[in-house]
Parts: C-alpha cells; sequence; structure tokens
C-alpha cells in the first residue's frame, strides 16, 4: 500500500530542475487529490514525472494518486506524485510570450514528480522508454 509523503516543490514553478529523457506520450490520466477526483491527458512523460495538461491546476506540493495505463500494456500503473509546477490557463493568452513560438499551442495543466512508485510499475515505464526514443530532455 502506497502511503502520503511531504516532498518540498521546486522553489520556482516551472524552473528547470530536468536530468531524464522526456517522451511525447498522449495518455488519459486519472488522479485523487485534496479529496478530490481529477482526469488529465499527459502531453509527456520521463521516468521521474508527467505533464498533465488539465483545467483543474492544483496547488504546488499537493500530493496526487495518479493511474494510467501505458501502450501496450493491460495493467494500469498506479502511483503517488507531488506537483511540482503549475501552468495556469492565463499561460494559453500569452504563449508566444512566456515559452516561445517553438511551443506551439500551450496547454494549462501541472508537472507530476512521482514519489512513490511500485517496483512493478517502475519496471514497466523504464521498458516503455527503452522501446522508443526520447522526444526532448527534460
Amino acid at each position: 500500500m502506497m502511503t502520503a509523503r511531504s516532498y518540498a516543490p521546486s522553489s520556482i514553478p516551472g524552473e528547470d530542475q530536468r536530468t531524464r529523457p522526456r517522451y511525447l506520450l498522449s495518455l488519459d490520466i486519472t488522479m485523487r487529490g485534496d479529496n478530490n477526483f481529477y482526469a488529465g491527458l499527459s502531453e509527456n512523460i520521463s521516468e521521474t514525472g508527467v505533464f498533465i495538461a488539465t483545467q483543474h491546476v492544483l496547488a504546488l506540493g499537493t500530493l496526487v494518486a495518479l493511474s494510467f495505463t501505458l501502450p501496450g500494456s493491460k495493467a494500469p500503473i498506479s502511483l503517488l506524485g507531488t506537483v511540482q509546477w503549475v501552468r495556469g490557463p492565463r499561460a494559453m493568452a500569452k504563449a508566444e510570450n512566456i515559452f516561445g513560438d517553438h511551443f506551439g499551442e500551450v496547454k494549462p495543466g501541472i508537472g507530476v514528480r512521482f514519489t512513490e512508485v511500485d517496483e512493478v510499475s517502475t519496471r514497466a515505464i523504464r521498458a516503455f522508454m527503452r522501446l522508443r526514443g526520447p522526444d526532448f530532455f527534460e
């Protein structure tokens, strides 16, 4: 059983602390946090986290339970994560000024760092990453 733990979020939302390759991936993701249930769509994933496009932005440091199924897998992955950064709906209005033209359409959402993942899920995520090349580095 997964237990809740407290993790410190990035001191600056969106701070570039990325060290792992990112993989573009659109998945339905369910989240539970703050006694509520949310749904979102992943944009990209790494071994250590995921960006979830959603209108339900959560506060930095919020502990969330995530569930998703990787392509080619039948078993869903369930894990705990912590909201590390937030991109609110207002970012969409000024995408060209904040993120530059090369990002294209900017969606609101949250960056979640995986904080508690069981060994089976870790192996499944790593196997998925090995099967396809990274799209960019986080």
